[in-house]
């Protein structure tokens, strides 16, 4: 027979696993996910998403047979045919991919598109560094979004753009 003191033990026992049960089944539930649709209210380009990608800073990328756009989470920023005929390699429509490298730069299956897209807003970031760039050409162009006067440029302008901006990358 069990004496007073194993009975207790026992009761104790049972009622730790089940304190341990109600626990369990109280704050192991799941998270509630919101989930939230991106439209053209938004400001997405157009219906018909050929592609999306969501990369290491939380960026959410969105190919189009138009452009392609970046959603924050708050706000869509438009990446369109803003280059001339003439400079453009292929149109956005055959944009089907996208990747990143070990430095965050964003590829896509044309990444001549992607890393002008880099090389613009870096140089805006880097702009309060190099306070020359507001007088100097191809920078001076990107600083005012005069993408006509940097076509002029052309590609040694382009390469100058890259060169700024892609220095002390590792990869």
């Amino acid at each position: 027979m069990c004496n007073k003191q194993s009975v207790i033990k026992c009761h104790i026992l049972i009622v730790l696993i089940a304190v341990q049960f109600v626990i369990q089944v109280c704050f192991s539930q799941p998270r509630v996910q919101k989930i939230r649709q991106i439209t053209t209210k938004d400001g997405l380009l157009t219906p018909g998403v050929k592609f999306t990608y969501k990369d290491s800073k939380g960026f959410m990328w969105f190919a189009f047979s138009t452009g392609i756009a970046r959603y924050d989470g708050f706000t869509v920023k438009h990446y369109k045919n803003f280059l001339p005929d003439s400079c453009a390699i292929n149109s956005y429509k055959y944009c089907t991919s996208f990747c990143e490298d070990n430095d965050g730069n964003l590829w896509s299956e044309h990444p001549a598109y992607f890393q002008l897209f880099f090389a613009i807003d870096r140089i805006k970031a880097l702009s309060h560094e190099h306070p020359e760039w507001k007088t100097e050409q191809p920078y001076k162009a990107v600083l005012e979004n005069d993408m006509k006067e940097l076509s002029k440029y052309g590609e040694h302008g382009l390469i100058q753009i890259v060169m700024a901006t892609h220095a002390d990358n590792t990869t």
